[in-house]
């Protein structure tokens, strides 16, 4: 006899402390629904449906305002290497396919804005999420290497982006 396990849909809110506009993220796990079926390979039938993810976002002109408050001498090259890093996107997640697991955390990814990479030693992900820390964070590598920690400024990719 075939036992038959519902999972159910759970709706994540991720709430920002920063004036946002809202948007909706679509994502696909394994739950049970009546969209769609396939079958395993040990024949057990799996239904998929869809997670709405809501997620707050600060709007491009905030971030931008917040890159020329560190950026000050190069404001318009800082908005230009964070377009390229990420489109402006405080939410953006990258580099997933050089992430690797150490000692039980995941690193290699990049986050945010400036797309700052996690590494041991840095920042938790969720702190680079945050647009006024990521930015803060950025300059300070800016401060230290100018912008050559970017790809986006080492390929020239900013240049498409310059006012």
């Amino acid at each position: 006899m075939r036992y038959l396990f519902l999972i159910t849909t759970i709706a994540l809110i991720i709430i920002r402390p920063t004036p946002s506009v809202e948007v909706e993220r679509v994502e696909r796990r394994p739950v049970c629904d009546d969209r769609t079926t396939h079958s395993t390979p040990t024949g057990r039938v799996e239904k998929k449906a869809v997670i709405r993810e809501v997620t707050k976002i600060t709007p491009k002109s905030d971030i931008e305002a917040l890159i020329c408050q560190y950026f000050t001498d190069s404001c318009d090259v800082a908005i230009a290497v964070a377009r390229c890093e990420s489109g402006l996107r405080d939410h953006a997640v990258g580099d997933h396919a050089i992430a690797y697991i150490q000692d039980g955390v995941e690193y290699g990814k990049s986050y945010g804005v400036f797309q700052i990479r996690s590494l041991p030693g840095r920042p938790e992900p969720e702190k680079l999420l945050d647009p006024s820390f990521n930015v803060q964070y950025a300059y300070n590598l800016y401060k230290r290497s100018g912008f050559t920690p970017w790809s986006a400024y080492t390929n020239d990719c900013y240049l498409a982006f310059l006012k």
